[in-house]
């Protein structure tokens, strides 16, 4: 797991709850964001809170989405990382499926521990 995320981190501050508008999209954007996401989600063991993920990876990879006021904009790529060092550590340890992250509750706010670092990419 790496702890330094100041790659992924875009120095803007948001006020609480700001999120990117969702205007602007076109059907193949946002049929590719489908795919893409659909391959994550396939690697998540635990399948729950699959359309509210949804949304926040399409926050993530849109425009960036905002936590503790630090606005994070992640690639596909890092997304797909972090969701596999999550699945791989829960795997290491022994966790028990029960005890895993919603991936809704994953991609919220649990994502930003598990990016990887410049190097990983």
């Amino acid at each position: 797991m790496n702890t330094n995320n100041n790659d992924n981190k875009i120095n803007i501050l948001c006020s609480p709850g700001a999120e990117p508008d969702k205007t602007g999209d076109n059907n193949s954007d946002l049929e590719q964001l489908k795919t893409d996401f659909e391959k994550i989600y396939a690697i998540y063991p635990k399948k729950r809170g699959k359309a509210k993920a949804f949304e926040y990876y399409c926050a993530y990879v849109k425009k960036g989405r905002c936590i503790n006021k630090v606005r994070y904009r992640l690639t596909n790529k890092q997304v797909y990382l972090a969701v596999r060092a999550y699945t791989h550590e829960r795997e290491e340890e022994g966790t028990e499926l029960d005890y895993y992250k919603n991936f809704d509750t994953f991609m919220s706010k649990a994502i930003i521990d598990y990016l990887p670092g410049e190097g990983d990419l």
